[in-house]
């Protein structure tokens, strides 16, 4: 029952005629037997987990049951991928990385920080050589350049480029499985996972599709809540990439219905990353002498993203939650205070121009949906920015308002008044959005 058999389609033999290569993709993804036997190695995990009175067999069993896994991952990777029968040798490396993911969920978390973990866990030696040997095999698996020449002697009928380009997106799934028999791994075996993230990320970032990218931010943001102030290096490196890879995805047309939820979600990801990162007090990596310099452009493309025609409602609360938190680290005083300059000269400033006008545009926009439920809470998001600036540039930002933006938006004089008013003796740390709801002329909710 726990030995892994990889079968590939039926039509794969059946008359010849079939694409190989699209039906091996459809192999990992589509349900199969071997999606209850990931099942039946999480339930052993839990098991063998149990024996923690006796160490010594514990170990044994866990090897046991690790090592056939292992043995078949190294066999398998001799035979590289050169047509597609020998792509079934593939398959087996998916499946067995998979086992073993499954396999250490069934073990207890272990703590990221090294000073609590300094309780000894037989185990832990074997899941780290385990490891050792899923990155072996990702690392391997991500230099598959050599394949232009073998897939050429594949006597389907498409060119050189068509043949390797399908190869490629099935290592793809494969090294996104990687990642996610990883993201396991990381909760048991804590801080020994670290050394591996590079090796994991450098081999899955430069070949994930847009969705994949968005189960991708999730994975980093599992580290940074993990890891925290030990993964601050690694994510110092990594952010440009990163977002650079983001960027180019969200600049990327819109063609249907798929590629607005895919865009919303990837977006909405791009938020959350940044915002975990904040509240991990790990937010110094924006202004690093790595990060700085392309700060602006974050911040950009932020902006961007919330006047997007297709953004939809809960990324707009998302978006103004980050814009709020990076307002509550950056944003200072006019006056110089006992907490020093802003990391950030001229935050202020890009509130001002970019950031305030966008809070009073948004919610007139024929797109915003009202009738959503969703909408009054980017609207309460809206109104922490407002209070926010009005507590700590005061009298300034009062002037903004009343004397600069207002009369741009031929705003009668008292109804603007009445808002400023009504957030000026606004006391709750979270101010109520009643009165941004009023001055929209909507009910409140």
């Amino acid at each position: 029952m726990i030995v892994i058999q990889a079968e590939l389609p039926a039509q794969l033999t059946s008359n010849g005629s079939g694409d190989e290569h699209d039906i091996l993709v459809k192999a990992v993804q589509s349900d199969s037997a071997f999606d209850s036997q990931l099942y039946l190695f999480e339930t052993i995990g839990i098991l063998i987990s149990f024996f923690s009175a006796n160490p010594e067999q514990q170990i044994i069993c866990l090897q046991s049951i690790l090592e056939p896994l292992i043995n078949q991952m190294r066999t398998e990777l001799k035979n590289r991928p050169l047509d597609s029968t020998d792509l079934t040798n593939a398959l087996r490396i998916h499946h067995s990385i998979m086992a073993v993911g499954a396999i250490a969920k069934g073990f207890p978390n272990l703590s990221s920080n090294p000073t609590t973990s300094t309780t000894p866990f037989p185990w832990l030696q074997v899941f780290k050589t385990a490891t050792d040997d899923i990155m072996s095999v990702t690392e391997r698996l991500n230099d598959i350049r050599v394949l232009r020449d073998a897939v050429s002697f594949s006597p389907m009928p498409y060119t050189l480029r068509e043949r390797e380009h399908k190869i490629l997106t099935f290592f793809s799934s494969i090294l996104t499985q990687t990642r996610s028999s990883f993201h396991k791994i990381v909760a048991t075996i804590g801080m020994e996972a670290l050394q591996h993230v590079p090796v994991l990320i450098n081999c899955l970032l430069d070949k994930l599709t847009k969705p994949e990218l968005v189960e991708f931010l999730s994975f980093v943001g599992q580290l940074v809540h993990k890891y925290k102030e030990n993964f601050i290096s690694l994510l110092d490196n990594l952010l440009l990439p990163l977002f650079s890879k983001i960027i180019n995805f969200l600049d990327q047309p819109i063609t249907g219905t798929d590629d607005v939820m895919c865009q919303s979600e990837l977006r909405r990801g791009y938020f959350n990353l940044c915002s975990s990162i904040i509240g991990a007090q790990m937010h110094g990596i924006f202004v690093s002498a790595n990060n700085q310099p392309h700060l602006e452009t974050i911040l950009k493309t932020i902006i961007a993203q919330l006047e997007a025609k297709e953004v939809l409602i809960p990324d707009l609360r998302f978006g103004f939650g980050l814009l709020k938190n990076f307002s509550s680290i950056w944003l200072k005083p006019s006056q110089p205070s006992d907490g020093g300059p802003s990391p950030v000269p001229g935050f202020e400033l890009f509130l001002y121009q970019q950031v305030v006008p966008l809070c009073f545009a948004i919610p007139c926009k024929p797109e915003f949906d009202w009738s959503d439920a969703e909408s009054y809470l980017v609207l309460t998001e809206i109104i922490g920015i407002l209070k926010m600036l009005m507590t700590v540039r005061g009298a300034e930002f009062v002037e903004f308002l009343l004397a600069n933006l207002f009369p741009s938006m031929s705003c009668p004089p008292e109804k603007a008044q009445k808002l400023v008013k009504d957030i000026q003796e606004t006391t709750d740390v979270k101010p109520s959005r009643k009165a941004l709801v009023e001055f929209f002329g909507r009910n409140a909710k």
